[in-house]
């Protein structure tokens, strides 16, 4: 990404906006200096860039993105990719996945590489954990997120994919990092989504484990991000299934069950009926263990 790229990338927002040069300037970014910025002249402080920017009206994700033409990063194809193997349960592409960011790492010697690896493992270790063999470099996983003072959408990526690797200890010590480290970013859409959904399986994990103390203080946490946004519709039901599945773990069989069949009902009137099934079945597996 060159200077010169970025201030003509400006160029073209702000005519295709129709501003002129004068509408962007304010008294601390002259007329002359945005010029010499959008020829790739001279160059302005991130300050400046996030002003011209906000009078563009345009995010520094979408900007960022365009600078990009459009084209997914590595890491972002990597999801997809891995999403998609994980769906269709195909453990070899996954292994030829994560033995590629394998061979990265050791030819570039760059450690994110070697957790993408780490990660797909984790996966790996869901689909056939015959086929997981990396128990040795779990801890690098840990130790990076727990090194890490704010995590970014990569950090709450990575731990979301991993969630398999931990013990009940980890588990709960890497949502607190996760929950503490992310406050910065709640009022990110994107940021908060990934948040609220990485919660939602974690407290699923931990209630099936029968750990209700965390479970119902992370569940708590659940409910304030989710009062952010009123359009989460379907994360506000899972939220109410899982605090079914609270009540119901805690000795209120009659309570918990009220909740969790209102949830599914409420699956089956919005016509989601693969979701409805899948939270039926596992309230039938939890009276049967009763």
């Amino acid at each position: 990404m060159s200077n010169q790229s970025i201030g003509m990338l400006i160029r073209e927002f702000r005519q295709s906006r129709n501003l002129t040069m004068k509408e962007v300037c304010d008294n601390d970014l002259s007329i002359a200096q945005l010029s010499k910025f959008e020829r790739g002249v001279s160059e302005i402080t991130i300050n400046k860039l996030l002003m011209i920017l906000d009078k563009l009206n345009i995010t520094v994700e979408e900007f960022f993105h365009a600078e990009k033409e459009f084209e997914l990063s590595e890491f972002e194809q990597l999801i997809l990719d891995m999403k998609e193997h994980y769906i269709n349960r195909d453990v070899d592409k996954i292994l030829a996945l994560r033995d590629g960011q394998s061979r990265k790492y050791e030819e570039r010697n760059i450690k994110f590489f070697e957790l993408n690896a780490i990660m797909l493992s984790a996966l790996i270790k869901d689909l056939d954990e015959d086929q997981y063999d990396w128990e040795d470099r779990e801890p690098k996983l840990i130790d990076h997120l727990m090194e890490v003072d704010i995590w970014c959408n990569y950090e709450i990526v990575l731990f979301a994919n991993s969630i398999s690797l931990f013990t009940v200890e980890a588990l709960v010590m890497l949502t607190n990092e996760m929950i503490n480290n992310t406050q910065y970013y709640h009022v990110i859409g994107k940021h908060r989504t990934i948040t609220i959904q990485t919660l939602t399986n974690v407290i699923l994990i931990l209630l099936e484990k029968g750990e209700t103390f965390h479970s119902k203080m992370f569940h708590d946490t659940l409910e304030e991000l989710l009062e952010i946004d009123q359009y989460m519709l379907y994360e506000k039901n899972v939220s109410k299934y899982l605090n079914g599945f609270h009540h119901f773990s805690t000795g209120e069989e009659a309570r918990g069950i009220q909740l969790m069949e209102e949830s599914i009902q409420t699956f089956d009137i919005l016509d989601r009926k693969q979701l409805a099934d899948n939270f039926r079945a596992h309230l039938n597996n939890l009276q049967m263990q009763k």
